[in-house]
């Protein structure tokens, strides 16, 4: 029982979808030279000759490369997106496919809410495609245009931005291990609020006759605080890279 496909998703995301956001991450870090190249022919050329013919020549085709690059990361962003989607979609149609498939007596060893939380958590999976982790993992390859460009203009003070990209790279390997742990500590939570939502529907009556609806209310407060708190320092540490 395979789920179709959606006319929407047909794109690849095994090779030609990385292909191309590989593709466009090239195209935009080079176009993303023109500006400082630019700034640089300004001041030694430029202001020194008083140029302006070569100024408007110059101001033109860096407006060029700033438009061509604004509309690449926007399509490089949309295409993430896409293969995100199409990446929850074929899973999570996977794993319904596998639990209509599955054995009873195994299914049942389960809870209904546990089996519930499993697929839900699948969507965390599209940072992996569409989130800014990865997005900066994307980028972190080409930054060796820069410093081959900026080693070629000045030399000896490359050592300087290689040294503040070594230490994005370890701040983005901190973002990275301290969202992995707030991560999980997210799904225990939510974990914790289905079993307790799931146990006090199955024992409503109870509660009732027994006037705990105070109690119970407290309760399930204090579960979503601290199931809203640990996704809001998920999102930060998912977030603070970019």
């Amino acid at each position: 029982m395979k789920a179709p496909d959606s006319p929407l998703l047909e794109l690849d995301t095994s090779l030609s979808g990385r292909m191309s956001l590989l593709g466009s991450s090239l195209i935009i870090h080079l176009l993303s030279l023109v500006l400082p190249l630019t700034m640089m022919q300004v001041y030694d050329r430029i202001i020194l000759y008083r140029n302006e013919s070569t100024l408007i020549w110059l101001v033109t085709r860096c407006a060029m490369a700033i438009l061509i690059e604004c509309i690449l990361r926007n399509l490089r962003s949309r295409l993430g997106q896409l293969l995100a989607a199409r990446f929850e979609y074929r899973t999570t149609a996977n794993v319904i496919n596998h639990l209509m498939e599955s054995d009873l007596k195994s299914f049942e060893k389960t809870s209904s809410s546990e089996h519930l939380d499993r697929v839900n958590a699948l969507g965390g999976l599209r940072n992996f495609y569409a989130g800014q982790l990865y997005q900066v993992a994307l980028d972190l390859p080409f930054a060796l245009v820069f410093y081959l460009t900026i080693a070629w203009l000045g030399g000896w003070i490359v050592i300087l931005p290689m040294a503040l990209g070594l230490g994005y790279i370890g701040l983005v390997l901190y973002c990275r291990h301290r969202f992995s742990r707030s991560h999980e500590v997210e799904q225990d939570a939510t974990v914790e609020r289905q079993g307790f939502l799931e146990q006090l529907l199955n024992h409503l009556p109870t509660v009732k006759s027994l006037n705990m609806e105070e109690q119970m209310l407290r309760r399930y407060e204090r579960l979503q605080f601290k199931k809203v708190d640990t996704q809001s320092r998920a999102n930060f540490w998912a977030d603070l890279p970019g």
